[in-house]
């Protein structure tokens, strides 16, 4: 007896534009929708600079902490409607890439994202490129410390790949764009994300990052990899912020 079919077979591809939708959906409904609750609770109780409370480094990592769950669950949600014909977590999964990982898959693209890393912040030294501001904002502010790492080295990583590389590289792929559309589209779009905490020459960095988590995804066909390269160098960036800044 053959195993039915995890993905959907409709011969009609995805649209391009509602696949926009869907990706302007996900990445900006849990956040807005947890800045409204989080400002309606700052005037429940008269709090003063409401507006400069909300835009703290404190406040956006809790906002960060509790919409990636939400926003993993929609991913899941998505994929489940219109990306797999079965409700099982294995189609789901199928679809997002989700794999298991060999010991040396994993070191391979952990020591490929260190060598990447380190020319980045060389190519920074000697261009005598300063610090995002927006890094430093989060070195200098009360927050602590486990919260940041927890969000930006974990939750970040997770949730990124399974919104970019996972559920949005598939369903691009999916249409005409093919696979290096696809990958140029999503790379636009991480870059674009990020737009409002870096300045120009941060989001060059971004946009090389990108590029290097879609051709993990592309080389690779798994997205688990994406995650440990992003992770990877997320954690090398915190780990110089706080100790060589």
């Amino acid at each position: 007896m053959s195993s039915p079919t995890l993905l959907k077979t409709d011969p009609s591809p995805p649209l391009i534009w509602t696949t926009l939708l869907m990706a302007a959906f996900l990445l900006l409904v849990p956040q807005v929708l947890l800045t409204s609750v989080f400002g309606f609770y700052a005037h429940l109780i008269d709090m003063p600079n409401v507006g400069q409370w909300l835009v703290s480094i404190e406040v956006q990592m809790k906002l960060m902490l509790i919409a990636s769950p939400l926003t993993a669950a929609l991913v899941i949600l998505f994929t489940r409607t219109f990306g797999t014909s079965s409700d099982n977590w294995q189609s789901i999964l199928l679809y997002l890439s989700i794999k298991s990982c060999s010991k040396r898959d994993i070191i391979t693209w952990v020591l490929a994202s260190i060598a990447l890393w380190v020319l980045m912040a060389l190519l920074g030294v000697v261009a005598d490129l300063p610090e995002e501001e927006f890094m430093l904002m989060v070195r200098d502010s009360n927050t602590s410390p486990l919260l940041i790492f927890i969000v930006i080295c974990v939750f970040a990583p997770v949730v990124e790949e399974l919104v970019f590389r996972g559920f949005l590289f598939r369903r691009f792929q999916q249409t005409w764009l093919a696979s290096t559309g696809s990958l140029i589209v999503t790379c636009a779009l991480f870059t674009l994300v990020h737009g409002a905490q870096y300045t120009l020459v941060g989001l060059v960095f971004i946009l090389i990052i990108a590029v290097y988590l879609a051709l993990i995804r592309w080389k690779t066909r798994n997205t688990s990899l994406c995650i440990i390269a992003h992770a990877t160098n997320n954690a090398l960036s915190m780990v110089a912020l706080y100790y060589f800044y």
